[in-house]
């Protein structure tokens, strides 16, 4: 292969070039060169290897500024400051009541098992609670399963179970 070496700064140039790539001196006086360079292969090209510098870093890039550092400790300090306040806060007490409504109270067997039933809340006394002070946080109901029963009492026969509810609990709570 044919090329001109650069007689300023030593860059080999194509065989053609008249001018040198990276200074641009005159190469028309410059003698041609046969470099001995082993014949390219058949398969692909190797690309050309990147030109890649990494990036000088100065001092001030390398961390936070000292005006960043004064603002993110003046934020850890009230975080630290609303955490604290939080966890001492006197947190208030109250005092807890559960009242219990009952059903009718039917029979869980025989003929009183088929018979309907339903808690009864007495709208009264939830008023008075409430004047009281006490507010209602939970409720639940419990239920029963009676078993109708035609023929013996010592076994079940007939009809399925028929499950109903037996009481309606409710929890009250009013601060001390």
């Amino acid at each position: 292969m044919l090329s001109k070496k650069c007689p300023q700064c030593g860059l080999v140039n194509f065989a053609d070039a008249e001018k040198c790539k990276r200074c641009d001196a005159d190469l028309t006086g410059v003698a041609q060169d046969a470099a001995e360079a082993p014949p390219p292969a058949a398969t692909e090209p190797t690309p050309p290897a990147p030109s890649y510098a990494p990036p000088v870093f100065t001092a001030e890039q390398n961390g936070a500024t000292k005006t960043q550092g004064h603002i993110l400790i003046g934020l850890l300090c009230v975080g630290l400051l609303l955490l604290l306040w939080l966890t001492l806060k006197p947190q208030p007490k109250y005092d807890y009541k559960v009242v219990t409504y009952m059903t009718e109270g039917n029979s869980r067997d025989g003929d009183g098992a088929l018979k309907f039933s339903s808690v009864q809340i007495n709208e009264g006394e939830l008023s008075s609670m409430g004047a009281e002070g006490w507010e209602l946080v939970g409720s639940y109901l419990e239920m029963e399963t009676a078993f109708p029963n035609f023929g013996k009492s010592e076994y079940v026969t007939g009809l399925q179970p028929n499950v109903r509810p037996q009481k309606a609990v409710l929890i009250f709570r009013r601060q001390k």
